[in-house]
């Protein structure tokens, strides 16, 4: 699947690319609001807490930068 256009001058995004791009940002929003909600709950904690959250068929995102 082409995400991109590319010229010698320029990339620009096909439809898929568009719409991979939409969707995420929508994730990404998601992702804050869930980090917002539970992080006064690890307040009490008495270590750092990991959150990885999966991608399907590829590796981790490490969000403990958010921590």
């Amino acid at each position: 699947m082409q995400l991109l256009y590319r010229t010698t001058r320029r990339l620009t995004l096909t439809e898929a690319g568009i719409a991979l791009v939409q969707c995420a940002k929508m994730v990404s929003q998601l992702t804050a609001e869930v980090i917002d909600a539970v992080y006064p709950f690890t307040k009490h904690l008495p270590n750092k807490v990991k959150l990885l959250i999966g991608h399907i068929k590829q590796g981790y995102s490490d969000l403990s930068h958010y921590f």
